[in-house]
């Protein structure tokens, strides 16, 4: 997975500047594009994927006009340059999700995509940014549930997703005959996270992966639960 890497930037006007990350410089976009009311950082999602950074929340390009929906934005951070160097102008552009959610839950990025989770209505949404929508299964949200990616690319174009239903907690695995659910403690899903392999090098040499080699780990009210998988 990429680490996002933005930093935000008080503005005089009383706003909050975006900052993304250059790909390959590592230095930071000189300017502010997009926006965000200072009372709304914690809603704000920062992911990245090999040259482009995606942000997502009430942010706009007009600070004078900021959304009270979630939107999500996307930047090519690869530096373009013309035939005499100078470098072209970068700015956000729109990304549309169809069904347009009532909020963005989450980003995730690995380098060749970014998944955008989200709700509409108590059902969860989820989306891979250059695959479309995937098919979940019709789980009712608790109210203000979180759809999580809990791992962006677990298999094929398909992320592991945690969902807070109005029951408890659920892991969905993509399988290859649907979804594998596997129950998590009951409370609020603050994160989690599953990871498939977690041997050492020489070990994945010497033997097959087998059940008990993965690892789960959920934050549910503030405390951490771990097991294998």
């Amino acid at each position: 997975m990429t680490c996002p890497s933005a930093y935000v930037r008080g503005q005089p006007d009383g706003t909050v500047g975006i900052y993304p990350e250059e790909w390959e410089s590592g230095t930071f976009e000189p300017k502010a594009l997009l926006f965000v009311g200072p009372n709304h950082l914690d809603e704000v999602h920062v992911a990245a994927r090999e040259g482009e950074a995606v942000v997502a929340g009430p942010v706009g390009p007009d600070p004078a006009q900021l959304p009270t929906r979630d939107h999500v934005w996307a930047m090519q951070t690869m530096a373009d340059f013309v035939a005499d160097g100078r470098r072209l102008p970068r700015d956000w552009r729109a990304v549309s999700l169809d069904p347009r959610p009532d909020a963005v839950t989450d980003l995730e990025g690995w380098e060749g995509d970014v998944v955008v989770a989200g709700r509409l209505d108590n059902l969860p949404l989820v989306w891979v940014m250059d695959v479309g929508r995937i098919d979940l299964p019709e789980l009712e949200l608790g109210a203000d549930g979180a759809v999580l990616v809990a791992d962006p690319f677990w298999q094929g174009d398909d992320p592991a997703i945690g969902l807070e239903t109005a029951e408890a907690p659920v892991l969905l695995l993509p399988a290859e005959d649907g979804w594998e659910q596997i129950e998590l403690p009951k409370g609020r899903l603050d994160d989690v996270l599953v990871i498939r392999d977690v041997r050492p090098y020489k070990e994945t040499q010497e033997r097959p992966l087998e059940p008990g080699d993965g690892r789960l780990l959920a934050i549910i009210d503030g405390v951490v639960w771990l097991r294998t998988y």
